[in-house]
């Protein structure tokens, strides 16, 4: 995540305006970077909180699907995560696809 907030200071927030959680499966994959992205900077906190990288997390099968609701209840539970949310950066998005196995 150091790397991410080198880039920002470097380039500016639109060369890196996404971090992406593969195979996210439980609600500490996205607290571990929500508390990386605190720790480095790139969350202000406050009366207004903005967050520099958007946090997607995906859930990629179905197991991990149908857990996600679980997840986003505990997630914004977390205070860290409750300021990352009011920031508008944790994204709620759905991308659903089918793979078949041969």
């Amino acid at each position: 995540m150091q790397a991410a907030a080198e880039i920002h200071q470097r380039f500016g927030r639109a060369a890196l305006p996404n971090y992406i959680i593969s195979k996210a499966d439980a609600v500490s994959d996205i607290l571990e970077v929500a508390l990386m992205v605190q720790q480095t900077g790139m969350l202000d906190v406050g009366r207004t909180p903005t967050l520099h990288i958007n946090i997607i997390p995906l859930f990629e099968t179905i197991t991990d699907l149908q857990g996600a609701a679980r997840s986003w209840t505990s997630c914004s539970l977390s205070l860290s995560t409750a300021n990352c949310c009011k920031a508008g950066a944790i994204h709620r998005k759905v991308i659903a696809g089918l793979f078949r196995q041969q």
